[in-house]
């Protein structure tokens, strides 16, 4: 992989004169996705901290919103088919022989977020949530030979035995989310970390 860096190519957003920026409003599909995508996240989150005591394996962000359709005329508006909520992604349903009840807690945190950011929306009637989650391993996954039982393998990340087959209680590591990650022995000759950054 070719590491590019474009220090001094560019001035600092304070050295400019103007900034340009998208922001897209409060309605805007983009945003009610995001939104909902993290709302789904802390509802999932929160029932497992309640449940386990610790946060399972999941990625809700993958969430596509398809806007249904609506007869608008001047002073009034009446909806004609359901807004869509298609939320894609894997997610853990189950800790050992305990299950998670996904759909309800998706379903769920899907209409409250869209009730909440458009009050005059009828979630039950003009809301349909299409969970279109799975389990499948995380690419890399050891299926076969002596790595494939160990506890915290990739193979179990959506689908632990226990809290054990969670790597990330075993030792701390960056995730796909890290936009860099730096290790260097100390000024003394040691091998401790110096230091980690990530964003």
């Amino acid at each position: 992989m070719d590491v590019i860096t474009a220090a001094g190519l560019y001035p600092a957003a304070a050295e400019n004169a103007v900034e340009v920026i998208e922001r897209k409003g409060s309605g805007h599909p983009d945003t009610l996705a995001d939104g909902m995508a993290e709302a789904i996240s802390r509802a999932y989150s929160v029932y497992c901290l309640d449940h386990f005591g610790a946060i399972l394996h999941h990625n809700t962000d993958k969430l596509a919103l398809l806007g249904g359709a609506a007869d608008v005329a001047f002073g009034r508006g009446e909806m004609t088919a359901p807004i869509q909520v298609l939320v894609n992604g894997r997610i853990t349903t189950a800790l050992g022989e305990q299950s998670i009840p996904v759909e309800d807690i998706v379903t769920t945190a899907a209409r409250q977020f869209l009730g909440a950011a458009l009050p005059l929306l009828d979630t039950e009637r003009w809301v349909q949530v299409r969970p279109r989650l799975t389990q499948a391993s995380s690419p890399g996954a050891v299926t076969t030979g002596a790595n494939a039982d160990r506890e915290a393998s990739r193979q179990r990340w959506f689908a632990p035995r226990s809290l054990d087959d969670l790597a990330e209680r075993h030792r701390l590591f960056s995730n796909d989310t890290s936009a860099g990650v730096g290790y260097a022995p100390s000024v003394s000759g040691n091998s401790s970390p110096a230091a980690s950054r990530r964003t």
